[in-house]
């Protein structure tokens, strides 16, 4: 070829490159790899870029493994180029991209060990960081990244290494060791970044189970920033762990701190938590408190229902009956109410209403309970049943009823012996002291509580006194009607 061929094929070659740049600028990658590709086949001017760049334009083409093909035949053909360290670079990344991973990480290295002046090696370091961290090498990862910090602490992979390092404490829970190092190499950082760090690892062992871990963690947050971003969510998830450990008073405590904050998403469950803790420590005019906000606040039907059913209870509890009628009616229009919780509100209307002497309203509320029930709540409104027929003077319903509460609870034996000892006083009422005595006598000898011989004992010694002429047989014995429970802690059982 002549000088003046040689200089139209230089031309001719530089407009390649010049056409390829045009189309790579404007986006038009097919025709930028053709440009590209005529260029380097001409082999005159600036090879090493045509198939440099004819590389990046297969990749923004979505064709990586193209891509991979001339970066690799790159290196090969030109080892001493400027664009070498770029395309091991550009070639490592995409093999990160392709998840291959091991390759990837060859030519990082490689980069970092060979390179060591060049700006890729920080770009390096931190993708070898992040297989690091896919790969679960936790301080592998750390170390790369802690690298990236230290060693380029003003550039903006630096950033991004920064919170490479959170989430890598974050996984390893390792809360000391990040504030250690954070306020050591990132002195100006923000608090607001080590605040959100410090509760994301509480967090993460909190949904992980590790409630023990995350007492820990979430009571070293609180301490350490006062008032934190995440104070509420931390002290509500702190809570949690507590109650669930069996520190339901040190549990309440951060309910409490929850509750006094502005409404927010956790008022809700923190109230319902601290109402059941009170209720079940019997501090019922603290429990009451707590469910009359639980239900202002609550915007789950779920724990509406819950708040009026709580209200209802403590409202028995403290003797405040209009209040529990109130709140038992309330229960008893929500079709979502349990049917054990309906005959619990059934049950304690009907004790109230007894208790103010609405003897009609009371049974109407009793038979109800009675219908639908076939354990504990059913014997106890068939007996107040026949108590209420006892003190209405109509003793053959009562009798009735004595007798159909036996047959109907057989297994319940604390109501059939209060069912015996009443009809005891049906006999007396009935001037029937035979069978009276033999129902009592049957008592004693069947059954062993003191208390209960005790009962049966001194109504026995009455009818003696009555058949004995020392004691009238018109008088009346009042019956008990019992307010409360058998002596234990559970409101209402069935």
């Amino acid at each position: 070829m002549n000088a003046n061929g040689e200089a139209d094929a230089r031309k001719e070659n530089d407009a390649w490159l010049r056409i390829g740049d045009c189309h790579f600028v404007a986006k038009n990658y097919p025709q930028a790899i053709s440009s590209y590709t005529k260029a380097f086949q001409l082999n005159l001017l600036d090879s090493d870029y045509a198939l440099f760049q004819k590389a990046r334009a297969q990749g923004f083409s979505g064709d990586d493994d193209a891509k991979i093909a001339t970066l690799k035949d790159f290196i090969q053909r030109f080892s001493g180029s400027s664009y070498t360290v770029a395309a091991k670079y550009q070639l490592a990344e995409t093999y990160f991209k392709k998840d291959r991973n091991d390759e990837a990480f060859t030519l990082f290295q490689e980069i970092i060990a060979q390179h060591g002046s060049s700006p890729y090696v920080k770009k390096s370091l931190l993708t070898s960081g992040l297989i690091h961290y896919r790969k679960k090498e936790y301080e592998e990862a750390i170390d790369a990244f802690k690298r990236v910090v230290e060693d380029y602490p003003s550039d903006s992979d630096s950033q991004e290494a920064r919170l490479r390092i959170q989430d890598v404490y974050v996984e390893l829970g390792r809360l000391d060791e990040f504030n250690s190092w954070y306020e050591e190499y990132v002195p100006s950082g923000s608090l607001a970044t080590q605040d959100s760090v410090n509760y994301r690892i509480a967090e993460n062992l909190y949904s992980a189970g590790n409630c023990e871990g995350a007492i820990s963690a979430f009571t070293e947050y609180l301490k350490k920033f006062q008032p934190g971003i995440f104070g509420n969510n931390a002290s509500y998830y702190l809570g949690e762990c507590l109650f669930k450990r069996g520190d339901k008073e040190i549990a309440l405590n951060n309910y409490l701190y929850v509750i006094a904050q502005p409404t927010n998403n956790f008022s809700e469950p923190s109230l319902f938590s601290a109402a059941t803790i009170t209720y079940e420590a019997g501090r019922f005019d603290e429990a009451l408190q707590h469910y009359s906000d639980l239900e202002r606040v609550a915007t789950f039907d779920n724990n509406i229902l819950e708040a009026r059913i709580g209200l209802m209870r403590c409202h028995f509890k403290l003797g405040q009956y209009d209040e529990t009628k109130v709140f038992a009616d309330a229960v008893m229009a929500d079709d979502k109410t349990p049917d054990l919780i309906l005959k619990e509100a059934h049950l304690m209307k009907a004790k109230v209403l007894l208790g103010e002497g609405d003897l009609d309203g009371a049974y109407t509320e009793f038979a109800w309970v009675d219908r639908e029930s076939s354990a504990a709540m059913g014997a106890e409104s068939k007996f107040n049943m026949a108590c209420i027929k006892y003190q209405q003077e109509d003793y053959n319903a009562s009798e009735t009823a004595i007798f159909a509460l036996i047959n109907a609870y057989g297994s319940q034996e604390f109501w059939k012996i209060k069912a015996f000892m009443l009809l005891s006083d049906v006999y007396v009422a009935k001037v029937d002291y035979f069978q009276a005595k033999a129902t009592l006598q049957s008592i004693m000898d069947n059954v062993s509580d003191e208390a209960i011989q005790a009962e049966a004992m001194q109504k026995y010694q009455r009818i003696l006194d009555i058949e004995n002429g020392s004691s009238e047989g018109t008088e009346e014995e009042d019956t008990e009607i019992d307010m409360g429970t058998q002596g234990n802690d559970n409101l209402f059982e069935d």
